[in-house]
């Protein structure tokens, strides 16, 4: 039985990410807009794309129980907190904040985002009930909510057998990007990193210094830690 699971599984897999590579490669290219250098993403072109919705309807009849290792685990959550929060957009009529979608009383976080399987997540759901609590602080640098200050979304999908490469090289990236990752003054000792670091700190189990030293080369330990103003207005050309 197992024989047969796994070459549909990979099959199911390999083509949900194959759309995706195809999506990314058409309609995300990198731009600058309020100082700030990101990925955008061309919502109206890609929601118009009867590929996206191919992608939509696969999901939902996919078996996440057939997942097996933790690399399909991880990449294939990664992929799909991206392609839900660019659900999110579409389906709030391409706002000028993914925020905006959601309201006081019920953020866009907790508001239904996509179907997987035949059960509705929320983007909030997915970040911090499965992705964060498979322990790999790489994740903060691969899922993207659709923002200005956001890490790059990837112009590929997240693979299994090169997950964590791509994690990564995606986070090398942010931390090069002094305009929302990390902002240096040598002379004065100070390092502004993005309030992701604020935010997910307990998540850097060996400390956001030898996080950041580990993938950007540079030792901030004896630095002055600040953070960037993070901008959620939407990525869009």
């Amino acid at each position: 039985m197992l024989l047969v699971i796994i070459p549909v599984l990979v099959s199911a897999q390999s083509e949900i990410y194959d759309k995706w590579d195809e999506l990314t490669g058409k309609y995300v290219k990198q731009s600058f807009s309020e100082n700030i250098q990101f990925s955008s993403v061309d919502y109206a072109q890609l929601g118009n794309d009867e590929t996206f919705s191919e992608i939509i309807n696969s999901l939902e009849t996919f078996d996440i129980s057939k997942l097996i290792s933790t690399n399909q685990i991880l990449a294939f959550w990664v992929n799909i907190y991206n392609i839900a929060a660019i659900k999110v957009v579409l389906d709030s009529d391409i706002p000028n904040s993914i925020k905006d979608a959601g309201n006081l009383f019920k953020p866009v976080w907790k508001n239904d985002a996509i179907n997987i399987g035949g059960k509705t997540y929320s983007l909030g759901e997915i970040e911090h009930e499965i992705i964060r609590k498979m322990d790999q602080p790489l994740i903060h640098f691969g899922i993207v909510c659709a923002s200005l200050s956001c890490p790059e979304l990837r112009i590929e999908a997240y693979q299994p057998e090169k997950v964590i490469s791509q994690l990564e090289d995606n986070t090398r990236l942010f931390l090069m990007n002094e305009t929302k990752g990390m902002k240096l003054d040598h002379e004065k000792k100070v390092a502004e990193l993005s309030a992701i670091f604020k935010w997910f700190k307990a998540d850097f189990n060996n400390g956001v210094p030898q996080f950041v030293m580990q993938y950007s080369g540079v030792d901030i330990s004896n630095y002055k830690i600040k953070y960037l103003e993070y901008n959620w207005n939407l990525n869009k050309p």
